[in-house]
């Protein structure tokens, strides 16, 4: 629970950013004041030892709050582990956590219905259960690329969302990479790319570089099309390498290092070796 809330904020910055997020405008907004506003101080709390703390609605809830912005979010131990059949405790995990973290700091916002929040913390809940890749940086640890992948909905939703973050902005790289897919080149004229996949992404340190005050940094990995043709097939096709840079900059030798500006990244995708 504690490290779902340390990374809630990165977490709430995905959902907004994330077309998979399927947040409403109302939601947009209630997520955007939730991440400007921070939340308080967790306690742990037990209600089998306390009968009644977390009694809500004629419902034992996971966690309480108060409608005011920095509240106390208090939390029920007692729904916060499971024993597996060795009697083993294991903690719920951090998507879980993450949207009862969002459903009470909801509530400090003035939201008042249950219903709302709930759906609300599954849709952060689902974002974070896609299949994920999180690469960060050894010479700059505020730097990270996300891929949420989407694959149990059928091969049209087989989809990477690719994110890169710095500590200070999150920029969607999706388009970027959408509009290097070949799918015209290989399935003729007209034909668009409807979605990619990516997959096995890491760092090329071969191919990164020191200069300047620069660094300009490699990533590679794997990719999977599927285009749209005019007569409406959807063709797939597999085999192929991505390779890119992105630029780092510091304003000075004390800052720490920001993405530089979108248009200096570059994506090539090639026949894989």
């Amino acid at each position: 629970m504690r490290f779902a809330y340390a990374n809630l904020g990165r977490s709430l910055d995905m959902c907004l950013a994330s077309p998979s997020c399927q947040l409403t405008a109302e939601e947009t907004r209630l997520v955007t004041s939730v991440r400007k506003s921070g939340g308080g101080q967790l306690v742990f709390l037990s209600e089998k030892e306390n009968p009644g703390t977390f009694l809500i609605d004629g419902a034992v809830r996971v966690a309480k709050t108060e409608y005011a912005v920095g509240a106390t979010i208090y939390l029920n131990k007692d729904l916060l582990y499971s024993a597996n059949a060795k009697g083993e405790l294991k903690a719920i995990d951090t998507a879980a956590a993450s949207g009862a973290l969002l459903h009470e700091l909801g509530h400090q916002q003035g939201e008042r219905s249950h219903d709302k929040l709930d759906l609300l913390a599954a849709k952060l809940r689902s974002l974070l259960l896609l299949d994920t890749q999180r690469l960060t940086y050894i010479f700059a640890d505020n730097i990270a690329l996300t891929a949420l992948n989407q694959l149990e909905s059928g091969l049209a939703t087989r989809s990477t969302q690719l994110l890169v973050e710095d500590g200070e902005n999150l920029t969607d790289l999706t388009s970027l990479v959408a509009s290097r897919v070949p799918c015209a080149e290989i399935f003729g004229p007209g034909t668009e790319v409807e979605s990619f996949l990516l997959w096995n992404l890491h760092w090329g340190h071969s191919e990164s570089r020191f200069y300047g005050g620069v660094i300009r940094m490699a990533v590679e990995g794997n990719l999977e099309m599927q285009c749209k043709t005019p007569a409406g097939g959807r063709p797939i096709s597999s085999g192929w390498a991505i390779r890119g840079h992105l630029n780092l900059v510091k304003s000075h030798d004390a800052a720490p290092y920001r993405i530089d500006s979108p248009s200096s990244t570059r994506f090539y995708i090639t026949p894989a070796e």
